[in-house]
């Protein structure tokens, strides 16, 4: 499975990362750690596209959900999972 985490604060990529690692289904994944919505587009690979992306919603410059509408006009099948640490995005 090719999993993406997009967070601009590596303690948060890091702590998905972690509880990813805890759940069986995501034990053998490959994982892309990009800091920025621009970064994640930069990632996409069509030959092996994102199962999953963990994308947060409040990034500079690109925020999460534009890149997320971008991701999925790329990649319809790819599931994107939004993360957030402001109850608003919730």
């Amino acid at each position: 499975m090719n999993i993406a985490i997009c967070d601009d604060d590596k303690v948060f990529r890091e702590k998905i990362r972690t509880q990813l690692s805890e759940v069986e289904f995501f034990k053998d994944s490959d994982y892309v750690f990009c800091q920025t919505g621009e970064e994640l587009l930069e990632a996409y690979n069509p030959q092996n596209p994102f199962d999953f992306v963990f994308l947060d919603v409040d990034m500079p410059k690109m925020n999460g959900l534009e890149a997320g509408e971008k991701l999925n006009k790329l990649s319809p099948k790819t599931i994107i999972i939004f993360v957030s640490s402001y109850p608003q995005f919730a």
